[in-house]
């Protein structure tokens, strides 16, 4: 009788094995939805939340089934995810990436196989790299969700930080000083005015999180100002009058710090001339409160504070 036992239970682990071996080699299928998430998502934005990934590409009321694709695709190793490596408030998954993930990108043709992706383990390392990719990606979705929301407004093109960092700008200043800068965004709009007449509106993101230096800010717009002054805006991305827009996450005394520092650079100007209007700054919420965002009056509002003008005197970034 304990030999029957015994063969029974070796029989039952044989079933269970060869069970799950096939299971394990079952051919995985990456569907629209799961497709989505991985050339819209991640090939675009390298690193998201589960809540980020909503708002891109569906509403917060699909949070529930967005964390079951990722379910999948983590199962699947086509991403993996980590604890935001800090013990401070919410800590939320972070998704990049994986292999099979990064092995799928490369397998459709025309995308650019230098995928950019946190190596698993390195995130420790990566800290302020990665909040400020995830609070730059805030930013950047938030304005793609405005083109859902103004049929008159259309996001012709969105170039990433990753991408802007092989790619520098380069101008000489008046004292013959070569100078580069690097965006961490643009983001170029075509808005259609009631006459149906459509402009172009070219918008130069620099993510603040309040932990640049006073130094490095000020060389920051005494760069931006010789790419304006040169010209080099123009041959670069074809439009003279860009919006060099500063939101950030430290709050609005860090708005009226940075304000102080572009007026000490651009010197006394009129707060009407465009070298005045140019320069954008409001704050903007951290990354765990970002949701609450309305992305129509962030764009089209005039939330936006220039270096000039009176406390009540702000602009929005897309004028219609």
């Amino acid at each position: 009788m304990l030999i029957e036992d015994c063969y029974f239970e070796w029989l039952m682990i044989v079933f269970y094995y060869m069970k799950a071996k096939k299971e394990k080699n079952k051919e995985f299928v990456v569907d629209s939805k799961l497709n989505d998430i991985l050339l819209q998502g991640f090939y675009i934005y390298y690193l998201l939340t589960p809540e980020q990934i909503s708002r891109l590409l569906y509403s917060p009321g699909n949070f529930n089934n967005v964390n079951i694709y990722l379910r999948d695709l983590l199962k699947h190793e086509y991403v993996y995810r980590f604890k935001l490596p800090t013990s401070q408030g919410v800590r939320p998954f972070i998704y990049t990436l994986a292999k099979e993930g990064r092995k799928h990108i490369a397998d459709n043709e025309g995308l650019d196989k230098d995928i950019f992706y946190i190596p698993d383990g390195q995130e420790q390392r990566n800290y302020l790299r990665l909040m400020h990719f995830l609070e730059l990606n805030d930013f950047l979705i938030d304005a793609k969700v405005l083109e859902k929301k103004r049929s008159d407004i259309e996001l012709f093109d969105m170039q990433h930080d990753v991408l802007l960092q092989k790619d520098p700008v380069f101008a000489r200043t008046s004292e013959g000083k070569r100078v580069k800068a690097m965006p961490d965004g643009i983001l170029e709009f075509r808005v259609t005015d009631e006459q149906l007449k459509r402009k172009r509106v070219t918008v130069w993101v620099e993510l603040d999180r309040g932990w640049h230096s006073i130094r490095s800010f000020k060389e920051k717009i005494r760069a931006i100002l010789a790419i304006h002054e040169t010209g080099v805006d123009v041959d670069r991305f074809g439009n003279s009058k860009i919006i060099y827009a500063f939101p950030t996450t430290a709050g609005e005394s860090r708005v009226e710090k940075m304000r102080m520092w572009t007026r000490q650079e651009i010197g006394t100007v009129d707060k009407n001339a465009w070298i005045n209007r140019m320069f954008c700054f409001t704050a903007v919420p951290a990354l765990n409160d970002h949701k609450s965002v309305d992305v129509e009056t962030l764009f089209c509002s005039p939330v936006w504070y220039m270096p000039y003008g009176e406390n009540d005197e702000k602009r929005a970034l897309i004028e219609v």
